[in-house]
């Protein structure tokens, strides 16, 4: 049988926290340890992206 949470595994917008699945996410990038961080739309990839800009802690997924 087919694992769908394999193929489609549930993560959490490190923004908002709001909880989807990852062939749903608006964006998502990799961190310097190699961990996806999705995000649910553009708001949240934005102020991800800004905060790293003025913030030396690498932000990782829950």
């Amino acid at each position: 049988s087919i694992d769908n949470q394999a193929l489609f595994p549930i993560v959490t917008d490190p923004v908002c926290g709001m909880r989807f699945s990852a062939s749903k996410a608006y964006s998502h990038l990799m961190t310097t340890n190699d961990n996806a961080v999705y995000f649910c739309a553009s708001g949240c990839a934005d102020k991800y992206a800004d905060e790293l800009n003025y913030s030396e802690v690498v932000a990782t997924s829950a």
